[in-house]
């Protein structure tokens, strides 16, 4: 593999190909996820594409749509921060980051499962307030830093919604070992354990979660 690509796939990684990373979990939209009962029987070709299944997650579908999004918006950062064209990059970088899109969707939707069951999916209050943090520090650029990352308010919103889940649950992870899961949720942080040690038990944990699901492939 030549240093070119290989320069890309490392981009590719710091842009979210580690998928246990806060800011790469981010919750699934409505047009991402759609319980099977939802497939439409006909009608127009657009509906169907969109709500056509990539993927099925504990009886839950990840779109068509939802997936070419998430693979377009890699590429896109890929390629601006190389200064290059979405077109010229290497196929080898392609089919990396449609991996890395199709796990990140299926890990996404494992992790918004786990917060739900276990009470700690955040409010629309508390994702206003941390949206509203973001514009006080943007100096006045927010709309424009939107724009320049093909990013709507209510995308920002998921990413600050994905954000939250991700620290609740790596608080969770990072609990006495000793205790289970659902018994952590009640009792306090190990502060002494270093935040490395934190994240390797909230892998591990996603892993465990991920090998447990339910999970069908259709691409």
């Amino acid at each position: 593999m030549g240093y070119r690509i290989l320069v890309i796939l490392a981009v590719i990684i710091l842009l979210g190909g580690c998928r246990e990373t806060s800011e790469d979990i981010a919750p699934l939209s409505a047009d991402a996820v759609a319980p099977l009962a939802g497939l439409p029987a006909g009608g127009a070709e657009e509906p169907v594409r969109q709500a056509r299944a990539v993927a099925v997650v504990n009886g839950r579908i990840i779109t068509e749509s939802a997936y070419r999004q998430e693979v377009n918006r890699r590429l896109r950062a890929a390629a601006a921060l190389l200064s290059d064209n979405v077109d010229t990059l290497p196929p080898e970088t392609v089919k990396a980051v449609e991996q890395q899109a199709i796990d990140t969707l299926i890990d996404r939707l494992i992790l918004e499962e786990q917060a739900a069951k276990l009470g700690l999916l955040p409010t629309e209050a508390e994702i206003d307030a941390h949206l509203q943090d973001s514009i006080a520090q943007s100096n006045g650029q927010f709309d424009e830093w939107l724009a320049r990352n093909q990013l709507s308010v209510q995308a920002y919103r998921d990413i600050l919604r994905a954000q939250i889940i991700a620290a609740r649950l790596h608080q969770v992870a990072g609990r006495l070992p000793d205790l289970t899961v659902e018994e952590n949720t009640g009792g306090a942080v190990a502060d002494d354990l270093p935040a490395e040690v934190v994240h390797q038990k909230f892998s591990a944990w996603l892993k465990e979660l991920r090998r447990s699901a339910r999970i069908e492939l259709y691409r």
